[in-house]
């Protein structure tokens, strides 16, 4: 027999300092022989030695563990006859707790003695977390993350173990999976097709070397599917008829359902129309809460507005059931459009993720859109953007954007039909479309969800921007290409990039071979094309006025300012004459063949005393005798430091036009701008004054404008 004790550094009164902790602790058996002994012994966390006694009546000899060779070592004597000394020595342990294993065999192997040596190291250290005290699932199969805390590492992966405890009977519902870093745990969680909740324990457990388990849970719970077994599925158009009259509220009391895809995406900031809280910060989560809800086939749609943005769970392309029971319904007109709202996670029924591929395609020219197509994803045909400089979000000073909520840039497409692309200011698609490389100059389709929105900073008056507009859900949805060759749009004169190439264009037209007759004042040159923009003064039209020349943030985020950049005039009204001053275009149509002209200006309103909102747009075919209306159309005043107004802007606004065919074929063609109504704005309001009896000497700032002609 062999008979094992542990002598030296390790003595009685240290290790009563030393016991053991409450964890589970499970020795390691003999691994072999019949009658051998377990036993352990416990050393500090330093590097150190130990003396361990052997009684025996034969032979013996002592070997370590193959794992345990790394941080211990043997000492003198392997192996002797009789009683003896074994000595160890272990390194230093600057992580957990560590088990060596030393054997001390009788020389036949019939008798094996276990030594167990538990080194002490750092506590270990583990709990699961998240941003509430529970993860929450709705009754759709999806996947959420929970957080891991621990000062366990890596190398220890193979030695945590990860599971649920249900709560009641049935089969497993849930699965988790360890990131490789210890950070996160992944949850994943298939549909529950029963109408109760589900709740389980998700728990991990680690063992180190000396067995010691520890654990850390977090509550995991799915709610049951929206509806009951005896909801009846409906249309979209049997919904919409449960509000057969004109706007109205109805709070839905029938057990009913609807299937359709959601169009849109939250995750890119481009959905929801946010309100402004303020004249500077607008509230961006009601993006999150929106989601955009079509039928099947595509042709009709429902706003969708969540309690809160984490119940908003769904993703594009998914195809869902919405349970309607006690949600509220609501009917707006002029134009005709729905909004379901009230909407919790308990209101879904199913939902299937699905791609692009799932969703009905439905192609169409701006000029087919209906009240129909509102809230629903549409393709529209051979469109372009007007405005050629900048990005899609002209800022004339980047710093003042949170001044707005939202950009609305112009669109035409073949036919000269346009309507506003909308984007949030938080929104990526805008800035990273244009980013270094300005706003697409050619043409293709655009692609998004139709909405209706109305914003006072475009529009001071009622905030009209036209019956319908359209959100892109993602970059990928303007498929407009990048060269003008590629436009079916020619540029016939263009005033584009005014001094940013450090040519002065402040000029008059004899010094760049501009014939204008009689008139020798001050132009601007375009730069490109033959023609002059010059102000018009109805008492001394021989003489103009000298350009006011500004800068111009009007490249967007990531593109930069241009310097010197907008160019414009004041004095509009004209006190000898009581009438309006105004400001021309010159050019020549002589050479042109078109079926469509069109016109387009980016500009702004240079401060908010004596800016004029209402502008006219008319073109003139007898050299300025006489004029022919084309449009009215705003332009607000810009933002400053301290706004007081809704009716300002930080941005360039951007207006397009199409010219009756008349203005071809002539060697002197005009257009001019001139005010629409007696108002302009004071520092409190944008309609503050009237324009006879106030100081209309706003410079009226224009960054860009150009005549074009369909090829």
């Amino acid at each position: 027999m062999i008979k094992s004790e542990i002598v030296g550094c390790v003595t009685a009164a240290l290790l009563c300092i030393l016991a053991p902790s409450c964890a589970k602790t499970e020795p390691l058996a003999p691994k072999e022989g019949e009658y051998g002994l377990t036993k352990e012994v416990k050393v500090f966390s330093e590097g150190g030695t130990q003396d361990i006694a052997v009684t025996s009546t034969g032979n013996w000899n002592a070997t370590l563990s193959y794992q345990s060779r790394t941080w211990v070592s043997l000492e003198g004597e392997t192996s002797g006859t009789g009683d003896g000394i074994v000595s160890i020595s272990y390194k230093s342990n600057d992580g957990l707790p560590r088990q060596g294993v030393l054997y001390i065999a009788s020389d036949t192997r019939a008798t094996i003695d276990t030594i167990l040596i538990k080194q002490y190291g750092i506590e270990p250290a583990l709990r699961l977390y998240g941003d509430v005290d529970s993860l929450s699932f709705t009754s759709v199969a999806s996947t959420k993350e929970v957080s891991l805390d621990t000062n366990i590492p890596e190398s220890e992966y193979e030695n945590l173990e990860i599971g649920f405890d249900y709560e009641g009977e049935g089969e497993p519902w849930a699965g988790a999976l360890l990131s490789g870093d210890l950070k996160t745990v992944t949850v994943t969680l298939v549909d529950n097709p029963e109408f109760v909740t589900r709740r389980a324990t998700l728990w991990i457990e680690h063992k180190d070397g000396w067995g010691d388990v520890r654990r850390t849970e977090f509550p995991v719970s799915q709610a049951a599917p929206g509806g009951t077994p005896q909801t009846v599925l409906k249309t979209f158009a049997e919904v919409r008829a449960l509000l057969p009259g004109a706007a109205d509220t109805l709070r839905i009391t029938d057990d009913i359902m609807i299937q359709g895809f959601i169009i849109s995406d939250k995750e890119g900031q481009n959905m929801g129309d946010c309100p402004e809280v303020t004249m500077t910060r607008s509230d961006y989560t009601q993006n999150d809460r929106t989601a955009y809800f079509e039928s099947e086939d595509g042709s009709l749609g429902f706003r969708l507005l969540f309690n809160s943005g984490e119940e908003n769970t769904f993703s594009r392309y998914d195809n869902a059931k919405l349970w309607l029971k006690g949600k509220l319904l609501t009917k707006e007109t002029d134009p005709e459009r729905y909004t379901i709202s009230d909407l919790g996670a308990g209101c879904v029924v199913s939902s299937v993720a699905g791609t692009a591929e799932s969703l009905p395609t439905r192609t169409m020219y701006i000029k087919d859109l209906q009240d129909s197509d509102i809230y629903t994803y549409v393709t529209l045909k051979k469109c372009e953007f007007p405005i050629r400089r900048g990005g899609l979000m002209m800022f004339y000073n980047d710093a003042y954007r949170n001044r707005m909520t939202k950009y609305a840039q112009v669109v035409a497409d073949i036919h000269g039909n346009s309507i506003r692309a909308l984007y949030n200011l938080k929104s990526p698609i805008a800035t990273s479309t244009g980013e270094n490389k300005g706003v697409p100059k050619g043409q293709g389709p655009m692609s998004g969800v139709i909405v209706h929105e109305t914003y006072t900073r475009f529009d001071p008056a009622d905030g009209n921007m036209g019956r319908y507009q359209i959100r892109n859900v993602s970059v990928s949805d303007i498929q407009i290409t990048e060269s003008a060759n590629d436009s079916y749009m020619a540029a016939l004169v263009e005033w584009a990039d005014n001094m940013s190439d450090g040519v002065t264009r402040r000029v008059k037209p004899a010094d760049y071979g501009y014939d204008m007759g009689e008139y020798e004042g001050w132009v601007v040159q375009p730069t490109y094309g033959m023609g002059a923009y010059y102000f018009y003064n109805i008492t001394r039209p021989e003489l103009g006025q000298w350009p006011c020349v500004t800068a111009a943030w009007v490249h967007g985020t990531g593109l930069g300012s241009v310097a010197n950049a907008a160019y414009g005039y004041n004095s509009w009204w004209n006190a000898t004459a009581e009438d309006y001053n105004y400001a021309i275009w010159r050019f020549s149509t002589t050479d042109v063949t078109s079926s469509m002209v069109t016109f387009s200006i980016a500009g702004r309103g240079y401060n908010a005393t004596g800016a004029i909102p209402y502008w006219y747009l008319d073109y003139s075919t007898d050299e300025g005798q006489t004029w022919k209306r084309i449009s009215e159309f705003t332009i607000p005043a810009q933002s400053g430091w301290s706004p007081t107004t809704s009716g300002t802007i930080a941005a360039e606004t951007t207006s397009y036009f199409v010219i009756p065919n008349d203005i071809l074929g002539l060697d002197v063609a005009m257009i001019r701008m001139i005010p629409a109504r007696d108002i302009m704005g004071t520092s409190s309001a944008w309609d503050g004054d009237t324009i006879s009896s106030g100081n209309a000497s706003c410079y009226m700032a224009l960054c860009y404008s150009a005549v074009r002609y369909k090829k």
